[in-house]
């Protein structure tokens, strides 16, 4: 969020009185993210699935539908001509759409 920051900074006429909403492009689900962990942490587990249909209403979330984003970061796009950066903190593994 520091890049979204820095973007109000420079242009505050700009952004006085906004609200802008900072959000991925993309959204992945929890399988995706799951590969990802175990790959950075060098585990060479397999994610075994269980089939959609059998699945408890209590492990929707694990799906192989994505999570829908209400938000639009265009808003900061046009307005303070923001754009996504890679994070510092090693977290890129996470998002590599970025």
């Amino acid at each position: 969020m520091g890049d979204v920051a820095a973007a109000v900074l420079d242009r505050p006429a700009a952004a006085a009185g906004q609200v802008f909403n900072v959000d991925d492009l993309a959204t992945d689900t929890a399988l995706d993210y799951a590969r990802r962990i175990l790959a950075a942490a060098g585990c060479a587990a397999d994610v075994v699935t269980v089939p959609e249909a059998v699945l408890p209403e209590d492990m929707e979330a694990t799906k192989s539908t994505r999570s829908i984003s209400l938000s639009d970061s265009r808003k900061a796009v046009s307005v303070l001509g923001w754009q996504r950066r890679r994070p510092r903190n090693g977290t890129n593994w996470l998002h590599p759409q970025i």
